[in-house]
């Protein structure tokens, strides 16, 4: 239950007793609700260790949002890259055609109209 505070978590360097301490008032929990043994905390009634289930879930909860949108961030980041990369070699694949053609010289008949009569009539 260290993950329900600030202070506790990561790692809680003092006595446990202060930090159990700081974990219930964390929860909202008066002194009356629990008791501390040697090794121990018993907690009275079962409401308050729900509510302390229950706030320990929603932190895991909010840190799988925050490692979930971490990685939806870096693939986005990923795929549009790929993206832009594909569209550049795209565009400058077409570029490099049409220069290529533009300055092509003209070599001549290229299907043979003086070779073939009847190709020769359709054009005109």
């Amino acid at each position: 239950y260290a993950i329900l505070t600030e202070g506790t978590w990561p790692s809680w360097k003092g006595d446990p007793r202060e930090g159990i301490q700081k974990i219930m008032q964390a929860a909202h929990m008066d002194r009356d609700q629990y008791q501390l043994g040697r090794t121990k905390i018993f907690i009275k009634a079962p409401e308050s260790l729900f509510q302390l289930e229950e706030l320990r879930e929603r932190r895991f909860d909010g840190f799988a949002r925050v490692i979930q949108r971490a990685f939806r961030k870096y693939f986005a980041q990923r795929q549009r890259q790929k993206q832009r990369e594909e569209a550049a070699a795209i565009v400058f694949g077409k570029k490099q055609r049409r220069s290529y053609s533009i300055n092509r010289a003209f070599m001549g008949d290229y299907i043979g109209l003086d070779h073939k009569p009847e190709l020769q009539s359709l054009v005109g």
